[in-house]
């Protein structure tokens, strides 16, 4: 067998070829979220991106240091990465994926489906103010309110115009977002759209409702934006298309790939309906986008170190069958996946 430091060194070179091509990946989505998003998005592409680069330090540099500090003089011929508690779990996993796919695909079809008969159903999808124009106004009370009761009393005053009204970080603070009046990008028009919004919280009077921004974009600059917000989105997954062709030699890669995060983006766009039938109103904004595009990101980061492992059992036995071949691919990158799942879980959750 290899000594500790040799075995180090073989772990290195193996893994860098797919911590190279995820964070690869991961930057393109930053890149083009950069170059097309505005505001809010920008930010969170530069945020994604000087992440990526510092999980990609880490991971080829940092990590090494103190793993070879750790095995620096030791004269076993092992070192353990795991505690009492993680030392069996995810061990010896052995998931028929292949045989259970159908499963798999009924599942997706299912709910994709529901999903945009829901969404056809309530009149389309709830855009937001970025994608339709409208008005956007955050308004404080002097105690904590309830979104829904505030919507029931400003509607009518919005006459049947688009509406949504939802917590804005502080239990007292809502953000309430409104198409009325929308194509009608006039000093006038913001008076009365104002005007409504105060006739609607007069009910709320002893709470003290004060207006304290406001946010406006109009139907020119809203159609704008929603045109580039699909060319990112389908740019993210030409550019994910030419590299892994350019790295896995196959376009089969490269479909397979772009293939699993369309299926992805869609299940998230139908996920929106569905809640929006069980009363969640979520909007779909720029902010969405980028959701979207985040979980591309990580989802082919997933991809490509799935992809590697396959790429290493053909290199292996070209003789392999799919099932042979697929199935040990994703059940020895189980545990990585998990960990990815949970890490990122949680930091949405909090």
């Amino acid at each position: 067998g290899l000594s500790l430091h040799d075995a180090v060194n073989a772990g290195y070179s193996r893994a860098f070829s797919a911590i190279f091509d995820s964070n690869v990946t991961t930057m393109l989505i930053a890149i083009i979220l950069g170059f097309f998003g505005t505001g809010p998005v920008q930010s969170f592409a530069v945020t994604l991106g000087i992440g990526v680069l510092t999980s990609f330090l880490s991971a080829v540099y940092v990590s090494r240091l103190i793993i070879e500090a750790l095995i620096k003089g030791k004269t076993t011929s092992s070192i353990s990465f795991s505690t009492f508690l993680s030392r069996n779990l995810f061990q010896n996993v052995n998931f028929d994926i292949v045989g259970k796919r159908k499963i798999a695909y009924a599942f997706s079809t299912i709910v994709i489906v529901i999903g945009f008969v829901l969404m056809y159903l309530q009149g389309g999808p709830n855009l937001g103010v970025d994608f339709q124009g409208g008005r956007a106004y955050v308004v404080d009370f002097n105690k904590a309110v309830v979104s829904s009761q505030v919507a029931d009393a400003i509607r009518p005053t919005f006459q049947g115009a688009g509406l949504e009204v939802k917590q804005y970080g502080a239990p007292n603070r809502l953000r309430i977002t409104t198409g009325y009046l929308a194509e009608d990008e006039t000093q006038v028009a913001d008076q009365k759209v104002v005007a409504a919004l105060n006739q609607g919280l007069t009910k709320f009077a002893a709470d003290a409702p004060v207006i304290k921004s406001t946010s406006k974009v109009g139907a020119t600059i809203a159609d704008d934006i929603k045109r580039t917000s699909v060319l990112s989105l389908a740019l993210t997954l030409l550019g994910i298309f030419v590299y892994v062709l350019f790295r896995f030699e196959k376009w089969q890669y490269s479909m397979a790939a772009v293939i699993a995060l369309f299926h992805d983006a869609l299940l998230v766009i139908a996920s929106y309906p569905i809640a929006r039938a069980f009363g969640l109103n979520y909007e779909m904004d720029q902010i969405f986008v980028a959701a979207v595009l985040s979980i591309i990101g990580f989802s082919m980061n997933d991809t490509v170190v799935i992809y590697d492992r396959i790429r290493e059992y053909l290199r292996n036995d070209p003789k392999l069958t799919f099932a042979q071949v697929v199935n040990p691919a994703l059940n020895s990158t189980f545990s990585r996946t998990m960990i990815t799942f949970t890490t990122v879980f949680l930091v949405v959750l909090v």
